[in-house]
Order: structure tokens, then sequence, then C-alpha cells
């Protein structure tokens, strides 16, 4: 799928903030969405929930095979990381080509580190890729049924580069949401959603961060 490197968030500032959140908040439901190898994002939120007294869980997706056999094997010992080979979306739900080139022409001074041909051939091998491979789709849904979880506690949505406001159109409501790559494509849309939105708070934010990202805690959990 996409080209995103495997560790996007190593040791820097969302690193440690995925972290505190993971250590330190009353949450026992944790969503990773886009775990790579496990490697980055999973390794913050591992390190922080085992030091949290209310024991959470942490659920990884990761589409792509080769990459999610890496994750697994590096959590298999842990009890509370649950590793899921699937897809949050079908490959209909992808947006068109002629979407994405739209957002790219009218936000081309957020997407200069990608070309359009390189954009397009992203989409259309993250497409073939969920329609060739078999995995399952709809994971997320699958997960709260399994679980019996009705709304998570904490999501990061950093899946592929063309499903993250379809991704969070799933997970809504949820107390503590993070968004990476808020400037492109991936959560653009995601993000301002959620600024528009009066039942969320932006705590974190730094646009110059890669490509930018946000925090969000609803005020329900924020002031219950």
């Amino acid at each position: 799928m996409e080209g995103q490197t495997i560790a996007d968030i190593k040791y820097d500032e969302l690193y440690y903030a995925i972290q505190r959140i993971a250590s330190s908040e009353t949450v026992s439901t944790l969503l990773e969405i886009g775990s790579f190898t496990g490697q980055g994002s999973t390794e913050a939120f591992v390190t922080g929930m085992l030091k949290n007294p209310h024991q959470p869980h942490l659920f990884c997706i990761e589409a792509v095979d080769t990459l999610f056999a890496e994750l697994a094997k590096r959590y298999e010992e842990y009890s509370q990381v649950h590793c899921y080979h699937a897809s949050t979306v079908t490959a209909e739900q992808f947006p068109s080509p002629a979407e994405v080139m739209a957002f790219y022409k009218s936000h081309a001074q957020v997407m200069q580190e990608v070309s359009l041909d390189t954009l397009m051939r992203w989409l259309q091998e993250d497409r073939s890729y969920i329609e060739t491979s078999g995995i399952p789709t709809h994971i997320i849904h699958t997960i709260q049924e399994e679980h019996k979880i009705d709304r998570f506690d904490v999501v990061l949505i950093d899946g592929s580069e063309f499903t993250g406001l379809i991704e969070l159109e799933q997970v809504y409501g949820a107390n503590i949401i993070i968004l990476d790559d808020i400037n492109v494509l991936k959560n653009y849309h995601s993000y301002h959603r959620l600024m528009e939105d009066p039942d969320y708070l932006r705590t974190s934010h730094n646009p110059s961060l890669r490509n930018g990202y946000a925090i969000f805690y609803r005020l329900g959990y924020l002031h219950p």
C-alpha cells in the first residue's frame, strides 16, 4: 500500500503525547488505525499503557501482510495488545481518482512532498490490495462487537492516505481522537471536521511536525 515510512511517529512530540495519554488517562480501550510494524506509535501506546493502573487494551489494525507479520510477532506475548490483519474500509469506499485529483489541485501548497502521479499510484495500489488480498473489511465494527465496545476511549487515525475521514466517521464519539498527517489528504478533512464540532476541544496541535498532528478531547469526557 501507499509509501509511508514504517515508523513516522518515533521519539517525537506526538510519540510522547501518545505515551502520556496511554499511561495517565482513565482509559480502557485504545484503537490504533495503521500500526505498520509496531515500532512507532504502537510502541508509544504500549510503553504508556503498561504503566496505567486501569490496564487498558490496545487494538491494532494493519492491512499489509508483511507489516502485520512483524507487528503480530512483536506483541505476541502482550495480553493487552490485540492485532488485526484487516481493513477499516472496502475498496469501494475509497475516494474516486477525480476526488483525489481535485483535492491535490486545490491544496497544492500542502501537497508539495508528493507528486500527483505518485498519489494516484498510491490510490490504485491501496484499492487493488483491498480487492485482491481477501482480508476482512469493516474491522472497527467487528472489534466493537467482539469486545462489546460502545465508544473507544482513544483512537489514533494514521492508516491509508485516503481513508481518514471514513475512519473518523466510524469512531466518532471517541473520548480522545489523535490525527496524524492533518496537512495532507489523509486527515485534512477530519481535522477540519473536528475543529468545527463544539463537542470536541483541540488540546494539542503542531502543524509543522512532519505533516502536522492534532489531538482532540470530547468535552463530555473532559467535563462529565
